[in-house]
Parts: structure tokens; C-alpha cells; sequence
């Protein structure tokens, strides 16, 4: 199957459709290419499927379906979301489902009234066209989003561009939407039947449901299809803070002269919003839904609050479970900056180089977040000195051969993998609910410390979490904290007796340490080691600095791209640029261990 897979990418890469194929889901955090790759890899060559039939809805959730098959009747019922209903209402009326943009919009306008909100994003929109012709691929996405104003989302939808009539019906087309009788996100697929890429006069572009929001963590579903990149389950904006890197936004406006005239033209592009909306619904959208899933999981009983599926709950504070991404508000070319050739402030991002909105703001550590200035002279003679360039792709996988080269970097300078925000969301809502407490928070933030992202470290503790399943808060006490650290002194673990020993010492041996400081002593003693960790790359000289910050933020690209399911949100090889420092690692396969 893969081997077809393949086939059917060099023998199209050349139109439109293929890019249709291969960058339906990178808006909403999907890599539809990514994920058919991986699943279909098990597959054999002559895999079978019955036929499917337009104005049907069927069932494909990879890792537990090979084929797209047929919903009932009773079944298509319990799918209760504004979208289902959408196309519910179709079926009954004996109506065409809609296959494109245009039927999409006119089908829920006529059920909800609702209208669109379009945003646009590419991580090549900024490329001029004397680097790279504006018909040239640029990853040129919208997303789209239905309710009752723009800063409402109740349904939400991937789209390819530009969409032009002869392709407009093979775009595969994801759509999000909230049921709000379970309080989950479903997700549907505008695809052919399996093995299929293209639609056929035999092989129709049907709807089908691909899963529900909970699947994105059961065993057989983690990792696959759409939860490859929705990793929770929830509606992602990979670039949700400001500057809104790739987006249009009140920060970058993206030129219509940059782009393929259909482009420029089209009606969604012309009445796209800012990407400083998007954030907030989709922070309103993440946060709500786990508002919800905490309160089903935190209940009072008497005097007693119970809690239940701690280890899921804790899982947001040992490992990453998802990645957001944030730069410096600073172009990095300085023909761009206001005034020209301003040097690069405010590096490196927040929660990058430390998780500081948890530690400082939400913990209150007296301590000054690393914010240090680059000189614009230093900075561009290093990004010449190691050929620094974005380079753009025939197709939108990494692997896809190469179009053209810009020089330089990323238009916002230093663009960095950045500590979740739905980490710190769930995070601050266990504060508030006081399932855990300043300290234990603080212990494992400061497990491997230096490296909040793709921390193997931290991520190691989580087999400690497992055994934690239930917790009790009496008297605004939780059982949760006391209990974890018993698990960890179970096995003979030992807090360093000698603080100089701490960044040597195991995960475990580092949790007790703070764990095990006394009340009035953990925060300052925290506080100072954060401070000389900061204060070291503070005080070394500008250029020292420099070469030292510029070297770590390859090393941040190379660890995302080297870290199982969440490096497959480097779908585009424009999304970080390339230089002769280090050689672009591959993004590992998941498997079932990771």
C-alpha cells in the first residue's frame, strides 16, 4: 500500500490535486500524509473494499477500521454535534451531501445560519516572489470556522489553497465539530474509499466520521489518523501567541502579490481575519472541554472530594502532550523591522527556554525570565556565515523534492518549539482544584529543568503516575501529591544530599529534592537556581551570547523533529529554516511503545 502511496504521489506531484492530498489537515494540526503513511504501512497491496456511494455517511477510524464502512441509521443518530445534524438534515430531506467549500457553507447556513470566518496561514506567504515565483508551493491553507459570531466555533474546517473548480471536489476535507451532549469534538473526513487518494466515477468522495475527541487516547487510536496531531483530541493552533508566525494577523499582513492569482482572487482570502480571533476561540475551545473533563473527574461527596483518573491528569505535567510554537516579535529580516535593521529583542521566546508562564507566573518564583537582545550586525553575519534558508518543496512533505531556496530565516526571528498551552492550562486548573500543590508542581517542573520540551527525564516519571488512578482532597488536602512521591521512595530513591549534585542526579532524585524542601525555604531556593541557570547565559559576552542562543534553537528544531508523534507537526520543510550546522533529523515512525 505504501509503495502505491508513493506511486501515486510522483506521478501527480505536478498538480494541484496531490497538494490537495498531501496538506488537507496541517491548519488544524493534522498531517493527513503522515498518518495514511503509518497506517497504511500494515496493509497489503490488494486490500479489498466494497464500493462507497455518495449521500452516505460512513465510519473509518484508523487503528480500528481498514475500510470505510456504512453508519446506520441508529447509529448516525447518536452523532449529535452541528455538523452531523447538518448532514443528517440532508439525508432526510433526500438532498445531496455537500462535497466542496461552497456546498459546506451553504449547507450549515441553511441549517444554523451560521457564517464562515476564514484565516489564512502558509509558512512560505512571506517569501517575496524574487526568491520564488508566486505560483510556486507555499503551503497556503485556510481554516475556517462556523457560529454565531467570529469568536465562536462550533464547527471548524480544514481547507486547501487555492481551490480552483477543477480540483475543488478532490480536496479531502476535515471538519471538527462539538457535540455538546458528550462534550466532545467529532471529527469527519471527506475522502474515496480506502486504499483510494482520488476520487473516481467508481470511488465517490464520501463524508465519513473518523472518531471523537476520548479516542485520542485509547490504545489503539493514539497516535493514529487524525489524533496523530490532535494529540488531545482538541481543536490546535500550533502558533497561538503573538506574533501568530505564518498567519495572517495585525502583526503580518500576507500579500496578495506573493500569492498564485487564483489565490489572490478567491472570496475566502479576501475576507480572511486576523489570527489574533482564531486564538481566542480556539483557547476558548481547548479550555472549555477541559473545564468539563476535570469537573466529571473532581467531584464532592460529603466532606470529601474525589478524584478520579489521576494519571491522565498528571500526564500534562510529566510529559508534553502536545507542542505549541512561538518566535521573537522581531522580523528576522531587517529590511521588514520598524525602524530598518532593529537588532532582535525578547530572545528567546517565553516558555521555550524555561517554562516560565508556570514558574514565575503561575508559582510566583522570584526570578527574571531569560529576555536578552541580539545584535541585528551579529545575528545576520551568523545566519550568511551558516547558510541559513527556508527551503520550499515541489509537494509538502519534508521528504518532497526541493523547488527553492530562500535565504535567510523564518519571517519572525527565532521561531521555537514552546511548552503547551494546554499543558499550562490543565496545569493551573489542578492548582485551582487543588488535586496538587505549588511544591509538587515546582519538583517536577524542575525535573530536568533545562529542557521543558521533549524532556525524556520528566517524562520518565509518568510510569509513578500510573500507579496513581485515584486521589482523595479532605480539607483541602490531596492525597495526590504524598502519594506520588511514596511510589518513588518505594523503590529505595533518595533526595542528593549535596545541592551541586542536582543536575546529575536521576529524575527521581531531583523530584525529592524540591519535594522535600522545608515550606519556608523551597520557592527561594528554586527561585536561585533559576536565576543562575539565567544569569549564565546573560553574562556572557554579545557575541558569545549570541552564537550560544543561535546554536540552542537548532538544537530545539532537531529535538522536535526527533521526538516520536510530535514531530509529525513538521509536516512542511519551509517550518523551520535549514543550515549547515546540523543535518534536518527525520521524524521517527510511532510505534507502540512511543
Amino acid at each position: 500500500m505504501l509503495a502505491k502511496s508513493l506511486r501515486f504521489v510522483k506521478s501527480t506531484i505536478a498538480t494541484l490535486s496531490i497538494v490537495v492530498f498531501l496538506t488537507l489537515l496541517s491548519v488544524l494540526g493534522g498531517t493527513w500524509f503522515a498518518s495514511m503513511e503509518a497506517s497504511s504501512a500494515p496493509l497489503e497491496e490488494s486490500i479489498s473494499c466494497p464500493p462507497v456511494v455518495k449521500d452516505k455517511i460512513y465510519r473509518h477510524i484508523e487503528g480500528l477500521d481498514k475500510c470505510l464502512t456504512p453508519l446506520s441509521d441508529s447509529e448516525i443518530e447518536k452523532l449529535t454535534d452541528p455538523f452531523a445534524k447538518t448532514l443528517q438534515g440532508l439525508l432526510t430531506q433526500q438532498k445531496p451531501l455537500p462535497d466542496d467549500t461552497q456546498t459546506i457553507n451553504q449547507a450549515i447556513a441553511d441549517k444554523w445560519g451560521y457564517g464562515p470566518t476564514t484565516y489564512f496561514v502558509g509558512e512560505g506567504a512571506q517569501i517575496p516572489t524574487t526568491v520564488a515565483a508566486r505560483d510556486l508551493p507555499r503551503g497556503l491553507r485556510y481554516t475556517i470556522t462556523w457560529g454565531a459570531n467570529e469568536n465562536e466555533s462550533k464547527i471548524m474546517m480544514a481547507k486547501l489553497s487555492p481551490a480552483i473548480p477543477e480540483t475543488k471536489t478532490l480536496g479531502l476535507i476535515e471538519v471538527l465539530s462539538f457535540d455538546d451532549q458528550t462534550k466532545e469534538y467529532n471529527y469527519y473526513f471527506l475522502r474515496p474509499q480506502v486504499p483510494d487518494f482520488e476520487a473516481s466515477d467508481k470511488n465517490p468522495m464520501v463524508w465519513a466520521w473518523t472518531g471523537h475527541t476520548s479516542q485520542a487516547q485509547q490504545p489503539q487510536t493514539i497516535g493514529q489518523g487524525c489524533f496523530r496531531c490532535h494529540h488531545n483530541g482538541v481543536p490546535v493552533m500550533r502558533e497561538i501567541e503573538l506574533p501568530w508566525s505564518n498567519w495572517q494577523s495585525q502583526r503580518a499582513n500576507i500579500s496578495a502579490q506573493f500569492l498564485p492569482k487564483e489565490v489572490a482572487s478567491e472570496a475566502f482570502f479576501l475576507s480572511r481575519r486576523g489570527a489574533e480571533i482564531l486564538e481566542q476561540v480556539i483557547r476558548s475551545n481547548f479550555q472549555g472541554y477541559y473545564s468539563n473533563w476535570l469537573r466529571q473527574r473532581i467531584r464532592k461527596e460529603g466532606s470529601t472530594i474525589n478524584v478520579s483518573d489521576v494519571d491522565q491528569m498528571l500526564r500534562y505535567l510529566t510529559t508534553n502532550t502536545t507542542v505549541n510554537f512561538k518566535s521573537s516579535d522581531v522580523q528576522s529580516a531587517g529590511q521588514n523591522t520598524s525602524p530598518p535593521d532593529s537588532d532582535i529583542a525578547g530572545v528567546p521566546p517565553n516558555d521555550t527556554f524555561l517554562s516560565d508562564t508556570l514558574l514565575q507566573t503561575t508559582l510566583k518564583l522570584d526570578y527574571s525570565p531569560l529576555s536578552v537582545k541580539l545584535p541585528r550586525k551579529d545575528y545576520d553575519a551568523f545566519l550568511k556565515e551558516h547558510d541559513f534558508k527556508l527551503v520550499g518543496t515541489k509537494g509538502f512533505t519534508r521528504d518532497s523534492e526541493k523547488a527553492y531556496e530562500s535565504p535567510g530565516s523564518t519571517y519572525f526571528a527565532l521561531y521555537l518549539p514552546q511548552v503547551a498551552a494546554e499543558d499550562i492550562y490543565v496545569t493551573q486548573k489542578l492548582l485551582q482544584s487543588k488535586v496538587v500543590t505549588d511544591r509538587f508542581v515546582a519538583a517536577l517542573l524542575m525535573v530536568d529543568y533545562k529542557n521543558p520540551l521533549f524532556s525524556e527525564k520528566r517524562a520518565s516519571l509518568q510510569k509513578y503516575a500510573k500507579g496513581i488512578t485515584t486521589g482523595k482532597i479532605v480539607n483541602g488536602v490531596s492525597s495526590v501529591p504524598t502519594d506520588f512521591a511514596a511510589k518513588i521512595k518505594e523503590k529505595g530513591f533518595k533526595a542528593p544530599s549535596n545541592p551541586e549534585d542536582f543536575d546529575a542526579s536521576s529524575p527521581e532524585e531531583q523530584f525529592l529534592y524540591t519535594w522535600e524542601l522545608p515550606n519556608d525555604q523551597w520557592k527561594q531556593v528554586t527561585a536561585d537556581r533559576l536565576k543562575a541557570y539565567v544569569k549564565s547565559v546573560e553574562n556572557l559576552e554579545p557575541t558569545e551570547r549570541l552564537d550560544y542562543v543561535m546554536r540552542w534553537s537548532i538544537e530545539q528544531r532537531d529535538r522536535f523533529a526527533s521526538t516520536p508523534a510530535l514531530c509529525e507537526f513538521y509536516e512542511s520543510r519551509l517550518l523551520f529554516p535549514e543550515n549547515d550546522l546540523s543535518e534536518l533529523p527525520s521524524c521517527p515512525k510511532p510505534t507502540a511503545s512511543n
